[in-house]
């Protein structure tokens, strides 16, 4: 033990936020030296894309799909509170409407040894719906 440690506090984060903060007092701080986790962070960040939806739904625990085109899908959860608000006010959402987004993304290696990365739409920061143009029907 190091002399005047007396303990250590863990804590998750959410969208760079410490959250649910635990206390250790150095009596226990042992047991943690040998803990490994079961997945292993391999890489965490977040990136400005713009998306459409392919399957939007605001069901707890569903996740949207979206595209970004050329075949990327995304299966990601949609955690800003304005805008699912909006949806709930309203506000409708189609196939080739576009969304800029800020995408957070965690991928970890798993204990089998795969990679799996998580994503979730943590900010909309702009929405377009799509309006087709109305031409001469030719009649």
């Amino acid at each position: 033990m190091l002399d005047g440690v007396e303990g250590a506090v863990l804590s998750s984060m959410e969208q760079g936020t410490p959250k649910d903060q635990v206390k250790v007092p150095v009596a226990d701080s042992a047991r943690l030296v040998s803990w490994v986790p079961e997945d292993k962070v391999l890489q965490e960040g977040d990136n400005t894309l713009t998306v459409q939806p392919l399957d939007a739904r605001f069901e707890e625990g569903k996740k949207w799909r979206v595209t970004t085109g050329e075949g990327t899908v995304y299966t990601a959860s949609v955690e800003d509170p304005a805008f699912v608000k909006a949806y709930e006010n309203g506000l409708r959402i189609g196939r080739w409407d576009t969304l800029r987004v800020r995408m957070h993304f965690v991928s970890y290696q798993k204990a089998n040894g795969r990679i799996k990365t998580d994503y979730s739409i943590v900010k909309v920061l702009k929405y377009t719906p799509f309006v087709a143009e109305q031409g001469e029907l030719g009649i």
